[in-house]
């Protein structure tokens, strides 16, 4: 699976791109303003974008990962995990600095979950507003 993945840093903008080779985006949603990730038509993560990469990185590994570093990036991947309404997204990254590959997930919820819960705010936000009608 992970051969199938590309990592680029553009250390000029801070920015590191990691997708998936053989699939297309179909578009993306932002986590905060700092992450992109992408989807395929059928809804598969297909890559994963980090703005101000160095900063975003470093805060969510709890690990100073400079533009040095990213600019030295031996490979990265994605893994994805579908359960319980969320879309788990592991990322790795390999570097030539560290020991140790840097190992992080993001957590989405998945839009095809139908949630019980969902048509209840539904329900009451339509009553609340005919209400006041």
């Amino acid at each position: 699976m992970s051969n199938k993945f590309v990592a680029k840093y553009d250390e000029e903008s801070d920015v590191l791109f990691i997708y998936h080779s053989g699939k297309k985006s179909r578009g993306s949603i932002e986590l905060g303003k700092d992450i992109h990730i992408s989807f395929s038509p059928k809804f598969e993560v297909t890559g994963l974008e980090f703005l101000e990469a160095s900063k975003t990185l470093s805060l969510l590994s709890n690990n100073k990962i400079t533009k040095e570093e990213l600019s030295n990036l031996k490979k990265g991947y994605l893994d994805t995990t579908i359960d319980k309404g969320l879309i788990i997204v592991r990322y790795y990254l390999f570097f030539e600095q560290k020991e140790k590959p840097i190992i992080e997930q993001l957590v989405v919820q998945d839009i095809h979950y139908k949630s019980p819960i969902t048509g209840w705010i539904v329900l009451i936000h339509k009553d609340y507003w005919a209400r006041f009608l």
